[in-house]
């Protein structure tokens, strides 16, 4: 049975985990615990702008941190983090810096998501209230 972790990637406070730190981690998860993939997210309560990421956030915030991560193993990276456009998650899949791209309130707006994409219907996208 394939073993996912998801772990955090950065706090955004001063002194507090880095991502860095995260990378440190997830090697380890990867080494002593053999974790098959990890899922990588951006949160911290006391920056609720990574938390519920509202429309002033830009689309896959999460992008920069995540590539660090899929630096530092070897097993699949999953990113998250308000993606929206289905065009950037193909860029950091195709660019390697993540191997798979988590759709959350997306997929909720719109289910037919992945199927307009595949198509190359984008421009009927149900947009995400901001």
């Amino acid at each position: 049975m394939p073993i996912l972790c998801r772990i955090n990637a950065s706090d955004e406070v001063e002194g507090e985990q880095s991502v860095q730190d995260a990378a440190a981690v997830a090697a380890y998860l990867e080494q002593e615990y053999g974790v098959n993939a990890l899922h990588v997210t951006r949160v911290v309560h006391l920056h609720d702008e990574f938390m519920w990421a509202p429309g002033l956030v830009h689309g896959g915030f999460n992008g920069d941190l995540v590539t660090e991560i899929k630096r530092a193993v070897s097993v699949p990276v999953i990113a998250v983090g308000r993606f929206t456009e289905p065009q950037y998650a193909e860029l950091l899949v195709k660019q390697g810096r993540a191997d798979l791209i988590a759709f959350g309130r997306q997929s909720i707006a719109d289910p037919d998501l992945p199927n307009k994409a595949l198509n190359g219907q984008l421009e009927s996208l149900a947009p995400l209230m901001k």
